[in-house]
């Protein structure tokens, strides 16, 4: 079954609406309404979203690859996914400790000891974010670059070597704080470990075995053919695909299809075969995350994943990865046995949240399809 709605022309977006077994019309209906409504209040140039349930197997296309002259985006395209790439890198870490490469416990000293003020951070505290490493985001010539600049040209090396200028939030092991510092250490690390680049790792660890055929990723710019077949991403009305998101390196810049995100997390947390039980449980090892802006209550960390108890859907596991550009999110919730995959193209500087476990376009879509259950 395959249905094409038009948006109003402000938009102009073709909608595809695919079902592999039977669905709820009344569910169906409500969930493309809500969407096609959201993504008009919040002027979203494309749209990928897929559900896995019970009884619902659901994706939706909404938009064109540019705002102007461009085309109805097709399945096979590729969206930022921002910080989701840190489950390439929490995972490869856990695999090479499964083969006895590398310990947990390892502190960074062993592999960089020109870092010293960090020295006694360890493997296990940069996985769940309690290093007290600062993010070089936090620095404001950073933040001016990203925040103005179409091309920001910092490297992974410049971005560690400016947060190694600031000071530690808090020692190791006695914090929290969100750091995409810590994942550009542990892709250092990997490369360190393997002699391999990440991108040949990930190819041979995670894309290649999980047939992730969709999914790319560089420490270095990307070529034309690869850009090709993304989505332009856009900041406002300004097309930033081109603005290297390939300097977030380990920490966000893989980008994939809808399809490979839900192959992933299907392969990892619901089929659980690409981790053995004993990594796949330091996987979801959490520490309590602080409260604070976009950090609801009864948050916790793992390694690159997050975790919200809730009482009306149970544990929600989820990660929305930001950059420019874009935002992808998945949402799993074992309890009712629903993934959720969402991907857009447009951020502005107060909106990056969009696709937080806790927005409304997400929390609408879990309430829609729990009715039924």
């Amino acid at each position: 079954m395959k249905n094409k709605f038009i948006f109003p022309k402000t938009i102009l977006i073709s909608l595809l609406f695919f079902l592999s077994f039977s669905v709820h019309a009344d569910t169906q209906n409500k969930i493309i309404q809500y969407v096609r409504q959201w993504q008009y209040q919040n002027n979203i140039p494309a749209l990928s979203l897929y559900i896995v349930s019970p009884k619902n197997h659901i994706q939706i296309l909404s938009g064109n690859n540019k705002i102007k002259d461009g085309v109805p985006i097709t399945s096979n395209m590729l969206f930022g996914v921002g910080s989701i790439t840190k489950t390439f890198v929490s995972v490869t870490i856990l695999k090479l400790e499964e083969e006895r490469k590398l310990k947990l416990s390892d502190k960074l000293e062993k592999y960089f000891p020109q870092y010293k003020k960090w020295g006694n951070v360890t493997i296990k505290e940069m996985l769940n974010m309690t290093s007290g490493i600062p993010n070089a985001e936090q620095n404001k010539i950073v933040q001016k670059n990203y925040e103005t600049k179409v091309q920001p040209g910092f490297t992974t090396e410049e971005l560690v070597r400016i947060a190694y200028q600031l000071p530690i939030q808090f020692k190791p092991g006695q914090g929290w704080s969100y750091s995409n510092t810590n994942y550009l250490l542990l892709g250092k690390i990997i490369e360190k470990i393997t002699g391999k680049p990440l991108l040949t790792v990930f190819e041979n660890k995670i894309f290649n075995p999980n047939n992730l055929s969709h999914t790319i990723f560089s420490n270095d710019d990307y070529s034309s053919a690869q850009i090709k077949k993304m989505v332009h991403g856009y900041r406002g009305n300004v097309d930033i695909t081109d603005m290297k998101p390939s300097n977030f390196g380990a920490a966000g810049s893989a980008f994939m299809n809808a399809a490979d995100l839900v192959k992933w997390i299907n392969a990892l947390l619901i089929q659980k075969k690409v981790l053995a039980p004993k990594e796949l449980k330091q996987f979801l090892t959490f520490v309590p995350v602080p409260v604070g802006i976009n950090q609801p209550a009864h948050q916790y960390y793992g390694s690159a994943i997050f975790m919200l108890q809730t009482k009306q859907y149970g544990d929600i596991y989820s990660y929305a990865g930001v950059t420019f550009g874009y935002s992808s999110t998945f949402v799993w919730v074992p309890k009712k046995h629903i993934l959720l995959v969402v991907q857009i193209n447009r951020l502005t500087q107060n909106h990056y949240n969009y696709l937080f476990s806790k927005s409304p376009l997400v929390q609408h879509i879990l309430k829609i399809l729990c009715e039924k259950m």
